[in-house]
């Protein structure tokens, strides 16, 4: 969906490395169940926009991610979005949820995305010089293939527990393994895989992982969980119910904190 939103708006393709760092950095301390996914993948992209591209409308943001969230009922989505109250009240659940995303990555946005590694990697001496001499594969396909690769590994939240230049360096040795082309190519004391910090054993279980979690994965009806409606139905029943106990605005930060100790 990220993606998707991310051609609409023509942002930078960097806006969803960043956003899908900050989607995985909330859920690595709530609950998917409780929290509806698409209402906080859609806050972390218009956040993302503030934090490494030109900021976009909350309203457009809302739009683009709607048009591929309900890409099989166009009737329903221009019947949504040309109600104007229903429109308001999803523009404030997304500035809530941005603000449960400001509190649980705890207001740090910097986010060390793989690609400046990845180009690194890409010119390094012994890569080049396979892609150079036909031992390996093409640079173009080469370097195509590792940037999919990478885009698509966002999916998993891999720059939650590795470094960037480990990160980078999966999508090399999966690129390589998938081109068959020897991913251990100009060994010795300055293999290319050694900067990655990983052994290659690790970079291939890895990057096997990758390939079984992100392309062979078969949906169940557990995907179907995140369905928009309902968890917006108990956002707003945590609202009300917090606005009833205390008698603070549900969108305050005071009430920001009990809310969110609902829904988690």
């Amino acid at each position: 969906m990220m993606a998707s939103a991310q051609k609409k708006l023509n942002m930078d393709i960097t806006t969803v490395g960043t956003a899908a760092t900050f989607f995985h950095r909330y859920f690595a301390t709530r609950s998917y169940f409780l929290n509806d996914r698409f209402l906080v993948a859609t806050a972390c992209l218009y956040l993302a926009g503030k934090v490494v591209d030109s900021p976009k409308s909350a309203r457009d943001v809302l739009f683009a991610c709607f048009e591929h969230r309900f890409a099989s009922d166009p009737e329903a989505v221009r019947c949504r979005l040309l109600d104007r109250e229903y429109v308001e009240a999803a523009r404030g659940r997304i500035f809530l949820a941005e603000r449960a995303i400001l509190y649980a990555v705890a207001f740090d946005l910097v986010c060390p995305l793989p690609y400046e590694p990845l180009f690194r990697f890409l010119s390094e001496p012994s890569i080049r010089l396979a892609c150079e001499t036909g031992q390996g594969p093409c640079s173009d396909v080469f370097g195509n293939c590792c940037l999919q690769l990478l885009h698509d590994s966002f999916q998993l939240p891999l720059c939650l527990e590795y470094s960037s230049e480990a990160v980078a360096g999966v999508m090399v040795w999966c690129a390589l393994t998938l081109l068959k082309v020897e991913p251990t190519l100009g060994g010795g004391p300055h293999a290319w895989w050694i900067r990655t910090g990983l052994r290659p054993e690790q970079l291939a279980t890895l990057a096997a992982q990758l390939v079984e979690e992100v392309y062979l994965r078969v949906e169940t009806p557990s995907d179907a969980l995140d369905d928009a409606e309902g968890a917006q139905n108990l956002e707003l029943q945590g609202a009300n119910a917090i606005k009833a106990e205390n008698g603070s605005d549900p969108g305050s930060a005071d009430a920001y904190g009990a809310l969110f100790d609902v829904l988690q």
